[in-house]
């Protein structure tokens, strides 16, 4: 009786550990759509020279991008970021905060063991046309994200500009919509 007590306590425990709630995103969009009626102080139009956020052939040529947005802001993960690298400036989202873990299994995102369950958070193929393919071709082992970096990565991973830990201190501002003209 107690053996059988023991693979049922066993049993619960491990379903209870293996299964997470996965993460959500309910406020980022694919697409800035926000109207900026004119440029202020703090903020620059930006050309989107790579098509690393195509999906569906909407994704803006131009982008609104407010440089002190994160004066008095939290960085967070979904966010669209203006950033200067190696390669120079260029936009990306924002995958994974500081001190996460994060995981690519078949070309699903995992942060801390938990499944990013938004649209950002699988792998997917754009390829021109109206549509892009989800696709699970890409693994990456489980990487710990230092105190001061976020991972960023273009929404079409094999053509963003970066697919890796950037330091914060050369994200330059948010990208927060689009001029209206």
């Amino acid at each position: 009786m107690r053996i059988v007590f023991f693979i049922i306590l066993s049993g619960f425990i491990f379903v209870g550990c293996s299964t997470k709630d996965p993460l959500t995103d309910e406020y980022s969009i694919q697409n800035p759509t926000n109207c900026v009626d004119s440029l202020e102080e703090n903020m620059i139009e930006v050309r989107v020279y790579a098509d690393s956020f195509q999906r569906d052939g909407n994704f803006p040529n131009f982008v609104v991008v407010d440089t002190s947005f994160y004066i008095n802001n939290e960085i967070q993960r979904g966010d669209i970021v203006y950033f200067e690298d190696k390669q120079g400036l260029s936009i990306a989202r924002v995958l994974a905060l500081p001190k996460e873990e994060l995981e690519i299994k078949k070309g699903q995102v995992y942060i801390n063991n938990r499944k990013l369950n938004t649209f950002y958070g699988h792998e997917y193929r754009w390829a021109g046309g109206i549509t892009s393919e989800k696709i699970d071709t890409f693994t990456m082992d489980n990487i710990l994200i230092d105190n001061d970096s976020y991972f960023l990565a273009g929404d079409n991973w094999w053509r963003s500009p970066t697919f890796e830990p950037i330091q914060k201190k050369i994200i330059e501002g948010k990208v927060i919509g689009i001029l209206c003209k």
